[in-house]
């Protein structure tokens, strides 16, 4: 989670809020729009920048995480170990 929360921290306030709203609160783009004073295409604009940005910060920390039951990372094991073939 801090992984997330140091990626979270590094985006625009606003982005910020709609991905936290959208997946804390629950809220549809309607809602969304009401809340950020913005149209509905704008919010869905926001939130793809917002996760684009959120993904790729995860990417490049390195940062694993867990995807359907296993484990996951930006680089495979196998590049990140040396081989223990010698």
């Amino acid at each position: 989670m801090h992984c997330v929360n140091t990626a979270l921290a590094g985006m625009p306030k606003e982005w910020r809020r709609a991905l936290r709203l959208r997946h804390e609160k629950g809220l549809t783009s309607k809602d969304l729009a009401e809340a950020l004073e913005k149209d509905e295409p704008e919010i869905e604009q926001i939130l793809e920048y917002a996760l684009k940005h959120l993904r790729q910060s995860l990417i490049e920390s390195g940062c694993r995480f867990i995807v359907n039951g296993s484990e996951n990372s930006s680089q495979s094991e196998e590049r990140r170990q040396p081989s223990a073939k010698s």
